[in-house]
């Protein structure tokens, strides 16, 4: 079997997202919360904060606003919004590879997303990095557009992303209420040598001790929750076969940074029709296969698939 890999710009599909938590919900800010929500992913891909090198701002409030107005509308509750994608234009990076902070204008930015949202009920859940990190971008976009392996392979880099940028970050929204979580990464096993097929490839540890370091900063310095966007339940669940393992357990997360912070709070899985078998396929809907078939130990929620009506399911 063949797993294509979706490139970043058809990212932008609506998604219906379900719980799997007892009684369908999942907790956020004292309350449960059953997810219906959909992707942004971006307005202006990777510089919806903050400023390109070159391009310079790319925050767009009144095209945002005007999201968010339909988002109440059709009574979505929760958004996935892409962060720094690739890396085009935040964080700050030095010539070294080092990332030295943020714009000056990125968490004003930031923050007007997520009170425009709160004007319409609306939850965010940030999506910090995707797979694209991995891949070369600069030709097009710029020389931070991709090629960061560094960032999770050397541990003194991943260390000044958390100092620098990831922190000052998190302690800023420790108290919006309308923060849902902080994803790491979108689709990180697209990045995994063995697995992906990005221009660039680290180690399953390398990427398990990225997620952990990270996780843990979040969870030092706000109560907010932290996920990652599984590409597929073949990489998060522990019914082997079909899948190949669950790779963000705490157990998996922590034997690659052994720290009782690094974990993540839920899981999070991603579907399109590559996976779809009757017999052999990664499909969260099929009613053949419950939840209880995966051995999914955390409410787990499926934060992407086919918005369209020419696949296997319709939203």
């Amino acid at each position: 079997m063949k797993c294509t890999r979706r490139s970043a710009a058809t990212g932008a599909v609506l998604l219906l997202w379900a719980a799997c938590a007892a009684g369908g919900t999942i907790s956020c800010n004292g309350h449960e919360y059953w997810i219906n929500g959909v992707n942004v992913p971006w307005g202006w891909y990777g510089i919806d904060a903050g400023e390109h090198p070159t391009w310079g701002a790319g925050y767009n409030a009144s095209w945002f606003e005007d999201f968010f107005a339909q988002c109440e509308t059709h009574g979505v509750n929760c958004v996935r919004l892409w962060i720094h994608c690739d890396g085009r234009a935040s964080p700050e990076f030095d010539g070294s590879g080092y990332v030295t902070g943020l714009d000056a204008t990125f968490l004003g930015d930031l923050e007007d997303i997520f009170t425009r949202a709160e004007g319409h009920g609306v939850m965010v859940m940030p999506c910090l990095w995707s797979f694209d990190m991995l891949d070369d971008g600069t030709g097009g976009a710029g020389p931070y557009a991709g090629l960061h392996a560094d960032l999770i392979r050397d541990t003194d880099k991943t260390q000044s992303y958390i100092d620098n940028a990831l922190v000052p970050m998190v302690e800023y929204f420790a108290g919006t209420e309308n923060l849902f979580a902080w994803e790491i990464i979108n689709e990180p096993e697209w990045g995994v040598t063995g697995i992906g097929t990005t221009d660039e490839q680290v180690s399953l540890a390398e990427m398990q001790r990225f997620v952990g370091m990270l996780a843990e900063a979040i969870h030092a310095n706000s109560g907010k929750m932290a996920t990652v966007g599984a590409a597929c339940l073949k990489w998060n669940s522990a019914t082997v076969p079909p899948a190949e393992g669950n790779y963000w357990t705490d157990a998996a997360i922590q034997g690659a940074y052994a720290s009782g912070g690094a974990y993540l709070d839920f899981y999070q899985v991603h579907y399109y029709d590559w996976m779809y078998n009757a017999d052999w396929g990664y499909d969260p809907f099929q009613l053949t296969k419950p939840t209880t078939f995966w051995q999914l130990d955390k409410p787990t929620i499926v934060g992407e698939c086919p918005a369209d009506d020419t696949g296997m399911y319709t939203c």
